[in-house]
């Protein structure tokens, strides 16, 4: 059975309005997700490429007990190839 989960990135520091880095919470908010996602048996981590968002998914990538990948795609390009990983899903 394929799955997919979409999880929005964790809590964010308040000191950059451009690219902020993750919070003290945030950070361990994303390595408590990576602990639920370990046994996912994910096959690939996506992420866009703000620092925030980088941060929540490694976690979650370095724990995978397979050999997920992080894949970085701009936002602009997010709702295309999610469109095309849902019609590629739906046709196994």
């Amino acid at each position: 059975m394929d799955a997919f989960f979409c999880v929005r990135h964790a809590e964010k520091e308040d000191n950059d309005p451009y690219d902020p880095e993750l919070s003290t919470t945030g950070e361990a908010r994303a390595e408590h997700l990576g602990r639920i996602m370990a046994e996912a048996g994910l096959d690939l981590v996506f992420a866009s490429g703000a620092r925030r968002v980088q941060q929540t998914a490694e976690p979650v990538q370095r724990r995978a007990h397979t050999a997920a990948s992080l894949k970085c795609m701009k936002p602009e390009n997010q709702e295309e190839w999610l469109l095309n990983l849902l019609l590629k899903a739906g046709k196994k």
